[in-house]
């Protein structure tokens, strides 16, 4: 595997086509060996190799901790993708945060759950690789003095991210893509005057609030401190992912002037939002754009995919709380935000009351600064994850935007990946489709339907049934 990841780096960076890079707060991934095994044709090799030597390739599986990065669908799409990315041959980058702990592990004592730390990393991980010298400054804090298109930004805070890789083998091919997931750490480990003092505790401030925000899956948002966490993990991720991208793109080119025909990056959900004005800022202020040229090229770049229509449900962050932790950022947010609506007015769509809908800040509700609105607005394409969800999108929740851009909003499916749930769940009915219809299924699910030609065949169902059910003298 790790031949083949070489192979398909040094591919990539001869590759003139156009990359793909998601970006997701979680990857609901599953353990690796199973996966591993199965994409490079060695499993049935491996189990049979270790059943001779009395060992259960399923027990051993079962020994690997399931990686912490992810709980729900989310994840679990964001994993599908990956597998898929690699499976179909694209050159891609997956980007994540890789969490201490995941959600928690459940116990049951006397008929309760209990929640007990999912230490996932006690024992260490052994299918990523340390990259020391991929590492990122994430600034946060400070004021913002007016210079320039979106000013300087002074900042008070400063984090270091450093990055794990992960190998994404695709399934009976060569291509072999990367999982990127950002540690937390601290800029200045000690403080030594502090230290000297005697002051211990505070000494470690700045070590201890830096591993703080990928400490845990999913903190607890229920009070101010949460919400602030959780924004730092949301920021540190985009941050060290956009400075990344762009910088290993110049690496190549030497310009950022090609970027949107070289880059495209997708948004799982609301989380990575603020990737778009942080593009923006990365481009302004570091590598001498104009608020135009990087504003034309982040629309060239961005797509989104929503995953709910409750407008309750969609993320909202108070202006005051983006404009302390990110001020600079609010103002990119505030000009966008102009911008667009200016637009809208010397449209047909300019009444007072779609330009209230429209805005990026919501003003009903404390003034709040709606993600999904700002990812919409910077994305050049926008989908659902399924047909009837699509169209519900387009239809109700982003209706007034697409009156606007009617070709923005499309359908994509939520993946699947049948290797692991076919192939490693149930071995039987795997062999079994394998035989009757051969083995291409496993990378075109639309060749399953031709097992509805032995929907008489008696023997076809009763080795499907055995596949499925345990039946006694079957």
């Amino acid at each position: 595997m790790v031949e083949d990841w070489l192979k398909t780096v040094e591919t990539e960076i001869s590759n003139p086509n156009r990359q793909v890079h998601y970006i997701s707060i979680e990857y609901l991934m599953g353990r690796t060996l199973s996966n591993a095994l199965i994409s490079t044709g060695l499993y049935d090799q491996v189990k049979q190799a270790l059943g001779e030597m009395w060992i259960d390739l399923d027990e051993l599986c079962e020994m690997e901790a399931d990686p912490g990065l992810g709980n729900e669908g989310l994840g679990r799409l964001a994993a599908c993708f990956m597998d898929s990315l690699s499976t179909l041959g694209y050159p891609a980058w997956g980007y994540g945060l890789r969490y201490d702990y995941g959600m928690f592990k459940q116990c049951i004592i006397d008929n309760k759950q209990v929640e007990k730390t999912d230490d996932w990393l006690k024992y260490g991980f052994s299918w990523e690789f340390f990259r020391d010298k991929a590492k990122h400054v994430v600034q946060f804090g400070g004021y913002v003095i007016q210079e320039g298109e979106i000013g300087k930004w002074v900042s008070d805070g400063k984090v270091m991210a450093v990055a794990y890789d992960q190998i994404i083998p695709g399934y009976n091919t060569d291509t072999t893509n990367t999982l990127r997931l950002w540690s937390a750490h601290a800029y200045d480990d000690l403080d030594m005057a502090k230290f000297n003092q005697g002051d211990y505790a505070n000494a470690l401030g700045k070590k201890t609030m830096a591993e703080n925000i990928t400490s845990i899956l999913y903190p607890d948002d229920s009070t101010e401190h949460g919400k602030v966490l959780r924004l730092l993990q949301e920021y540190l991720l985009v941050s060290a992912t956009v400075q990344d991208i762009v910088h290993r793109h110049y690496l190549v080119y030497k310009t950022v002037d090609n970027l949107a025909d070289k880059i495209a990056i997708h948004l799982n959900d609301t989380h990575p939002v603020l990737s778009i004005p942080e593009l923006i800022r990365v481009l302004v202020t570091d590598y001498q754009c104009t608020w135009d040229k990087a504003w034309e090229m982040t629309q060239k770049i961005f797509s989104y995919t929503n995953h709910t229509l409750l407008s309750e449900a969609l993320e909202c962050w108070p202006v005051s709380m983006i404009g302390k932790l990110l001020p600079q950022h609010l103002q990119i947010i505030y000009k966008i935000n102009y911008d667009f609506l200016e637009f809208c007015k010397k449209s047909k769509f300019g009444d007072t009351d779609f330009i209230r809908r429209v805005s990026i800040i919501d003003e009903d509700n404390g003034r709040r600064v709606r993600m999904a609105w700002l990812a919409v607005i910077g994305s050049h394409k926008v989908n659902g994850v399924s047909k009837l969800h699509s169209n519900l999108m387009a239809t109700e929740l982003f209706g007034d935007f697409a009156k606007i851009w009617p070709d923005k909003f499309i359908n994509v499916t939520n993946g699947v990946t049948p290797r692991r749930w076919i192939g490693i769940a149930n071995p039987k009915l795997a062999n079994l489709l394998n035989q009757r219809i051969g083995g291409d299924w496993r990378k075109n699910l639309t060749k399953l339907s031709n097992v509805k030609q032995f929907v008489n065949d008696k023997s076809f169902l009763k080795e499907f049934l055995k596949s499925n059910i345990k039946i006694k003298n079957a």
